[in-house]
């Protein structure tokens, strides 16, 4: 029998129709990078038999062209808030300074404190950069205990606190992760674990107001829209912010290896 291949792709799950194929293998280009694409292939006969495949998929990387955050806090001194390129807020009990107490690498990271529970303590630390519309953020967070901890994006250095947020991600403290997708969050992970550095990487791209995060290597959030009383102004992303509440006793949270690259 004559067998065709249809194909079956896109960065959707189940993946859209492409096209029929008559080939054993299938060239695809111009593909995005740090995005997920789906794919599956349906096999057919002349006899209007069909096999469907399950449906795959996988990341693609990319080169980065520009490093807008590099820092795992070597180059401050202990005790003191980060300077430079870094501004701090501290609001009742809130401290946030670099320390030699923890870290991922290195002998230093940003220690976040805080031992009440109030409600009206907070500390966050943000960091501005030309604005970009495309970039991945990387870094190392240790959370000894669960408590409320964000990260977040904005649209300029400008916004307010909750402002203009194109993407949001938080670790609360009933041990869920949370992200905004438009105007609601969505669990993006349950039970998180504390007492360990996680890597977390998030890739944005204004261009499709979308945002995608990994928790240890593992996608746990795909496709997130932007905030959706923001979704029609967004151009680029210039500021990052990490941010500690005391809603609960999120005291001692680390963080480490921040690194933004635009691609």
């Amino acid at each position: 029998d004559n067998v065709t291949f249809d194909v079956y792709f896109g960065t959707s799950s189940p993946p859209v129709f492409r096209e029929p194929a008559n080939l054993n293998s299938y060239n695809i280009t111009n593909l995005n990078s740090f995005e997920t694409y789906y794919w599956r292939i349906i096999a057919k006969d002349s006899n209007s038999n069909q096999s469907n495949g399950p449906v795959w998929s996988f990341t693609t990387g990319g080169q980065t062209t520009n490093d807008l955050i590099n820092d795992g806090f070597e180059n401050y001194n202990i005790g003191f808030i980060p300077r430079g390129d870094w501004s701090v807020k501290e609001f009742g009990s809130s401290t946030c300074r670099v320390s030699d107490f923890r870290s991922y690498s290195g002998s230093k990271s940003l220690r976040f404190r805080d031992g009440t529970i109030d409600s009206t303590s907070s500390t966050s630390v943000r960091h501005s950069f030309e604005p970009v519309s495309r970039g991945i953020l990387t870094c190392y967070v240790y959370l000894p205990v669960r408590g409320t901890f964000g990260i977040n994006g904005y649209k300029d250095s400008d916004s307010g606190i909750w402002d203009e947020v194109p993407f949001n991600v938080v670790f609360g403290s009933n041990g869920d992760v949370e992200a905004k997708n438009g105007d609601n969050y969505d669990l993006i992970l349950e039970n998180y674990d504390t007492g360990r550095w996680m890597e977390i990487k998030i890739s944005f791209n204004t261009g499709n107001t979308s945002y995608t995060v990994w928790i240890d290597g593992d996608q746990v959030g795909s496709n997130l829209g932007f905030d959706g009383q923001w979704q029609d102004s967004w151009n680029t992303v210039a500021d990052v912010r990490f941010i500690c509440f005391s809603d609960a006793q999120a005291n001692d949270v680390f963080l480490d290896n921040v690194k933004l690259v635009e691609n």
